[in-house]
């Protein structure tokens, strides 16, 4: 967890939000209890995946796994929606605290890296709590990366990936949040996933894709989101020093203090 003991530098700020709900709400009332004004419009929704039947299927076979993968809360909320708890599972893994909480609400005890900062930390954990020919079901987004999969298959483990949800992109801005855009009347965006980075900026007017955003500090969550902004041409101002939005508006609002000084 970050450190959100000065966030002076959003007092007065308009922050734009683009999470997907519930987070983005979460999110937008932190920035407001620190004197933020917040424009919340997430710009990518939860939907049920295209093939929902390999997680069905993967949920009524609960008994052939020796653990449970969660990379996202929302992968989490979609296993607890089908599943009554406690449920006969070895061990359960979460990749942060975030996304630990919903499986933690539940009366379950998920194992989270000690110091987690993205899924090969993850990946280490549950090399360590198992050994080869152990089979776990992945709980995923449709459009999840593989880097996690790819680490334990690499060192003998059997992974059953399933897609829980996929992430279903807006098909446009509310006009509101537009004209705040091409008004140049934004002062901060803080990104959370290279996806919804590369959304949001293909749903501006192409022509106007980059001068909408020139007074807008724009920031990202990690590295990863920092590349997937750049691979469509967005600009990166910030990149938070730790994978949580406490950190990340911690670094928004000194940049933004350093600006206004």
């Amino acid at each position: 967890m970050g450190d959100v003991s000065d966030l002076s530098g959003l007092v007065g700020r308009r922050v734009l939000i683009t999470r997907p709900l519930p987070e983005g709400e979460s999110t937008a009332r932190l920035i407001q209890r620190h004197g933020g004004v917040v424009q919340l419009t997430p710009v990518m929704r939860v939907a049920p995946p295209d093939d929902p039947q390999p997680f069905f299927t993967g949920l009524a076979n609960l008994g052939l796994y020796q653990g449970i993968v969660f990379t996202s809360a929302h992968g989490a909320r979609a296993f607890l929606e089908h599943v009554p708890t406690p449920c006969q599972i070895a061990k359960i893994y979460a990749v942060g605290e975030k996304t630990a909480v919903p499986l933690l609400h539940a009366g379950l005890t998920p194992t989270v890296p000690d110091h987690p900062v993205g899924s090969l930390e993850l990946a280490q954990d549950i090399l360590q709590g198992s050994v080869p020919g152990d089979r776990f079901l992945f709980v995923r987004a449709q459009e999840g990366r593989d880097d996690l999969i790819t680490t334990l298959v690499r060192e003998g483990r059997l992974v059953d990936r399933v897609a829980a949800y996929k992430m279903a992109p807006i098909p446009f801005f509310d006009q509101q949040t537009l004209d705040l855009l091409l008004e140049g009347r934004i002062d901060a965006i803080p990104f959370f996933s290279g996806r919804s980075a590369q959304v949001f900026f293909n749903l501006l007017p192409a022509a106007q894709r980059q001068s909408s955003l020139e007074k807008t500090v724009l920031a990202a969550l990690s590295p990863a989101t920092a590349r997937a902004m750049q691979s469509v041409g967005m600009r990166v101002d910030v990149i938070s020093p730790r994978p949580y939005v406490e950190a990340m508006l911690v670094s928004l609002a000194q940049t933004l203090a350093a600006l206004a000084g």
